[in-house]
């Protein structure tokens, strides 16, 4: 999305970022996508295993503390749980 809006991104960039959210298991960016929002995004998994959609929770970026592994957590049982419910298998 990004690079379709004109932001540059290195490949080298984009390959370590992709890297770190397939080790995470979710991505976030703190006011470097738009000015002043934070975001943390998960996957949502279909019955064949494939990306179905995100779940996304915002927050200002001012509130350095508001994405703690406690509530980073929670997100992403939200969406594990959602995963479920549209047939993903878990994990393989």
């Amino acid at each position: 999305m990004e690079r379709a809006k004109g932001i540059i991104v290195k490949d080298a960039d984009l390959s370590k970022e992709i890297q770190s959210v397939r080790k995470l298991g979710y991505a976030r960016t703190c006011g470097s996508v738009v000015p002043g929002l934070a975001a943390v995004s998960v996957p949502v998994f279909d019955s064949q295993n494939s990306l179905a959609a995100t779940m996304s929770v915002l927050a200002r970026s001012q509130d350095k503390t508001y994405f703690s592994e406690a509530k980073i957590a929670r997100i992403m049982e939200a969406a594990r749980l959602a995963s479920e419910a549209i047939g993903w298998p878990g994990s393989t």
